[in-house]
């Protein structure tokens, strides 16, 4: 199993590599690019392979800060945005 993660994270919990041990599966770390790189080419060799990829993601703009921006009067109900 690759774990790809944003930088900064460079490990997994003990507990959680115990568990998937027990298992007979072993995990790789890594920045998420090379997650990708190579869960690509053990796909390629046809190799049992899963990938956790961990994105890095700021929160969405709320409807009203982007009235805001553009002079529009603000909703005073909140709003939900999901991407």
């Amino acid at each position: 199993m690759l774990l790809g993660a944003p930088e900064g994270c460079s490990a997994a919990p003990t507990s959680v590599r115990a568990v998937l041990a027990s298992q007979g599966i072993a995990l790789e770390v890594m920045d998420l690019g090379a997650a990708c790189r190579t869960f690509n080419i053990l796909v390629q060799e046809e190799r049992r392979v899963a990938a956790a990829l961990f994105l890095k993601k700021e929160p969405p703009e709320k409807k009203s800060d982007l009235k805001k921006t553009r002079g529009e009067k603000a909703s005073t109900n909140p709003t939900i945005i999901r991407s």
